[in-house]
C-alpha cells in the first residue's frame, strides 16, 4: 500500500505542477497586458555657472535705395528744361530730327531707354517711327549726354492736320 500512496502522491504532485505552471503562465500574461501613463512637468533653470549667449547685434540699417532720376534739357549747359518737342511739318515719306540733353541726376549709373505713348490720332503710329541716336551706354552721376531724336514718316501715310504724342525717356 505504501507503494501505492507514493503512487498517488506522485501523480497528486504532477497534477499540482501542471496546475502551478498554469497559474504562473496566467499571472505572467496579466502582467504584461498592464499599462500605466504618467503625466510629467517641470522647470528647467539657468545655471549659475553657464555663460551667458553673446548678445546679438543690432543689425544696421539697410543701405539707402540707389536714386534713379534722369531730366532732359534743351542746351547742353542743362540750363532750360526741355517740356515739348515741336516737330513742325513734316511730307510723307520725310523725316524731323531734335536733339535733347539727358543729364543723370541720380547717384547711380544708368542706362537711356526710349518709348512713346498716347499718340493722337491713334493711327498716326501705324505710319511713323521714332528713333534717336543713343546705343545703351551706361550715363554716370551727374554726366550729360546729347541725344538725338528723329520722327520718320512712312511715304503712304495720309495727310493729318496735327499729330501729338508723348516721348517717354527711361533711365533705369
Amino acid at each position: 500500500m505504501i507503494g501505492l500512496a507514493s503512487q498517488g502522491s506522485k501523480i497528486l504532485a504532477i497534477a499540482l505542477v501542471a496546475v502551478a505552471m498554469t497559474a504562473v503562465s496566467l499571472s505572467v500574461s496579466g502582467i504584461l497586458q498592464s499599462t500605466e501613463k504618467l503625466g510629467s512637468s517641470g522647470i528647467i533653470l539657468e545655471s549659475a555657472f553657464a555663460p551667458l549667449p553673446p548678445a546679438l547685434p543690432t543689425p544696421s540699417p539697410p543701405p539707402p535705395a540707389p536714386e534713379v532720376e534722369i531730366d532732359v534739357y534743351e542746351d547742353l549747359a542743362c540750363t532750360t528744361v526741355q517740356s515739348s518737342i515741336v516737330w513742325g511739318e513734316i511730307e510723307a515719306g520725310g523725316s524731323s530730327s531734335v536733339t535733347i540733353y539727358i543729364k543723370n541726376n541720380g547717384d547711380v549709373d544708368i542706362v537711356l531707354g526710349l518709348d512713346s505713348e498716347n499718340w493722337t490720332p491713334t493711327n498716326s503710329k501705324d505710319y511713323t517711327t521714332l528713333l534717336w541716336d543713343d546705343y545703351g551706354t551706361a550715363l554716370s552721376p551727374g554726366e550729360v549726354r546729347g541725344v538725338t531724336l528723329t520722327l520718320n514718316v512712312d511715304p503712304d501715310c495720309p495727310p493729318m492736320n496735327s499729330f501729338s504724342f508723348d516721348v517717354v525717356i527711361i533711365g533705369s
